[in-house]
């Protein structure tokens, strides 16, 4: 996966090793069109594997614990992933043990923009950086909602004690029939049916085609697989 920058191609490979918190990145993976990143959990699981690295306990918890620096990780580096290569759709971001699951298309609907448009050469990806990662109001809405939805499809799938296949299946019977339909803030609504029109659907179905395309790279294994934890974390053992 590649991006063409100033006559070369970027690999993602190297891009990831100056993304944001670079040094305190664990693993990552990149598979077909999703990437998984995932930050070392503690100071002491840091240290285990990086012996001779001069950073301390304290420099390792300030940098988590200063200027809102989780937020920050999970709106912008997505964001600029996403602006870089546009074959990626989704990108998954583990970071103290919280799973984080953003998709181009939730980014782009959320912010009412096409993130692979935003350039560097006109003020397009500055304005976005200063109103969606930089504003701190602004940064914990869009962090809010671009969890809503897997919180909220994950309290139904352990309500019904359904498999994540069958929990899929059924949401997306009951959008074809307009009972259901997933917001603008990924929270799903339901209602009786033939109360959303087409436009819903359609909506619906784009935001159930994301997810579904990532349990399709996790392969069966997955998507037959009892939720025992959230959705996220299911997601994320297709990376181990």
């Amino acid at each position: 996966m590649k991006k063409k920058v100033e006559g070369k191609q970027l690999l993602i490979s190297e891009y990831l090793k100056i993304i944001n918190g670079a040094s305190f990145v664990e693993k990552w993976k990149v598979n077909d069109d999703v990437v998984f990143i995932e930050y070392f959990s503690s100071y002491r699981h840091y240290k285990d594997i990086n012996k001779g690295s001069n950073i301390t306990e304290e420099d390792f918890e300030n940098y988590f614990n200063t200027g809102d620096k989780i937020l920050k990780i999970v709106i912008g580096e997505p964001a600029r992933i996403f602006r870089e290569f546009s074959s990626v759709s989704a990108v998954i971001i583990k970071l103290q043990e919280i799973s984080y699951y953003i998709t181009r298309a939730s980014l782009d609907s959320l912010t009412n923009l096409n993130i692979s448009d935003l350039s560097t050469e006109d003020e397009s990806w500055r304005n976005f950086a200063n109103e969606h990662i930089y504003n701190k109001l602004n940064r914990q809405k869009l962090y809010s909602q671009i969890n809503n939805f897997t919180s909220d499809l994950h309290l139904r799938i352990s309500h019904n004690n359904l498999t994540l296949d069958q929990s899929l299946q059924v949401l997306n019977r009951k959008i074809e029939k307009g009972e259901a339909r997933i917001l603008n803030n990924g929270t799903i609504e339901f209602s009786t049916p033939g109360t959303f029109d087409e436009p819903d659907k359609k909506k619906s179905k784009y935001s159930l085609f994301f997810i579904q395309g990532v349990l399709r790279a996790a392969g069966e294994f997955l998507t037959k697989k009892v939720l025992d934890g959230s959705l996220l974390e299911s997601i994320k053992d297709l990376f181990e």
